[in-house]
């Protein structure tokens, strides 16, 4: 039975909602208050009145469990235990109130930082599936429908705390971002306090941007993925303006034709060098034999500038990227000038934020679905090319199945219900 404000005084439990007394099994010379966990309770004299006991003295209670039953005890030194109690209690709201801005605040980096969430989440399942299956169709069903759409959804580059942080080590002056695609790390740098400046040749136009239309999964009618802030149309000629910004290169096209870039983009790291004045360069790739940039860009880039600081940020499969931080070798003295600076970009409204998230949102669980529609095809056709009438599922395949048969219908949940016989 639960009670609402209880007074233990000797031997005797008075409950002022009751007004019954109820023995329980203490000492008689023990003096105790028991109170619920979740009750604050004051004492009042007055609603002890009904009970005609005799002025006695009651410390301020202690915050307690009924079943618990967590006490304070009465004796000579009451009023020293009521200061310390209040002193804590005061103690806590103070730090109730800091707390609910760390909260905010880790809720806010929760948030910015979504994509390094998901990658985490798919890379175990990735391990999961590689481990426990040993399927080899299976892992490359999972990355051709969860990992490459996503990466072609957010950024090539995956951004963590240390890398945004570096940027704005060395950016104090803000960044010119050439070929930011659909801007996440522009975004989460300008969440960080760092002015951005976001340029793209096809920015408006993902279709024309291979690194983020098209895909395995996708459709003509879906389009290009929404972006995560405004990006400015605009080519390697911009690179001119910001002498006195860090230059940003986030996984430039290569330059070999092998890769498959567009010629428009293929020089595009090159070119921005030799467009940009100023005196770092921050760029994320992969170096030699990687599909970033190209030779020309590299030693461009040995020439003039001195690498300064590495620092590692998540790998995908078979990428090994990082973000690198470059110095000018004769860099001159140079007069800080905002008026030399082009004005700040306008940022999206909240009602195009909120319509790039729920779009995000539901390509996500686009995604999602794929993949157990893809899984589900395999283990049909493992089962149709298996010679034994059972099949052993791995829990994964099994996941997948019951996943695609709750949002099926009737009869094709008799079908994939005898998938898992």
């Amino acid at each position: 039975m639960s009670f609402g404000r209880i007074y233990v005084i000797n031997t005797r439990t008075y409950s002022t909602h009751t007004r019954t007394t109820r023995d329980i099994h203490e000492p008689p010379e023990t003096k105790k208050v028991l109170i619920e966990r979740t009750t604050r309770v004051r004492v009042n004299f007055f609603r002890l009145s009904h009970l005609r006991l005799p002025f006695i003295r009651v410390a301020q209670p202690v915050q307690s469990s009924f079943h618990e039953r967590k006490s304070l005890v009465l004796g000579g030194d009451t009023k020293r235990r009521v200061h310390e109690q209040r002193e804590q209690r005061r103690r806590v709201r103070s730090d109730h109130g800091r707390g609910h801005d760390a909260f905010k605040k880790e809720k806010e980096m929760k948030k910015r930082m979504e994509y390094e969430r998901l990658y985490e989440e798919r890379m175990e399942r990735l391990r999961e599936i590689s481990e426990t299956t040993g399927d080899e169709v299976l892992f490359l069903l999972y990355l051709r429908a969860n990992i490459v759409p996503l990466r072609r959804m957010f950024s090539w580059a995956v951004p963590n705390k240390e890398a945004l942080e570096t940027v704005r080590k060395y950016s104090p002056r803000g960044v010119c971002e050439i070929g930011a695609g659909l801007g996440l790390w522009a975004k989460m740098l300008r969440d960080e306090g760092v002015d951005v400046w976001a340029y793209d040749v096809f920015a408006n136009e993902g279709e024309g941007n291979g690194y983020v239309a098209g895909g395995f999964n996708a459709s003509k009618e879906e389009g290009a993925p929404p972006p995560f802030c405004t990006v400015e149309q605009g080519g390697v000629e911009k690179a001119t303006l910001h002498e006195q910004q860090s230059l940003f290169l986030c996984w430039p096209p290569p330059e070999a034709a092998s890769g498959n870039a567009s010629d428009i983009a293929r020089y595009l790291a090159l070119k921005a060098l030799t467009h940009y004045k100023g005196d770092c360069v921050l760029h994320i790739g992969e170096g030699a034999n990687g599909e970033t940039d190209g030779e020309k860009f590299r030693e461009k880039l040995r020439e003039q500038f001195e690498m300064k600081d590495a620092v590692s940020i998540p790998n995908w499969p078979n990428a090994f990227d990082r973000l690198t931080v470059y110095e000018r070798r004769n860099k001159a003295q140079r007069t800080l000038d905002e008026k030399l600076s082009p004005s700040l970009q306008m940022k999206a409204s909240n009602a195009e934020r909120e319509k790039w998230n729920e779009e995000r949102a539901a390509r996500l669980s686009a995604q999602n679905e794929r993949w157990e529609e893809l899984c589900v095809e395999h283990v049909e056709r493992k089962k149709r090319n298996s010679s034994s009438s059972s099949l052993l599922l791995s829990s994964i395949e099994r996941e997948a199945i019951e996943a695609a048969k709750n949002r099926s219908g009737f009869f094709r949940r008799l079908v994939l219900s005898r998938l898992l016989l």
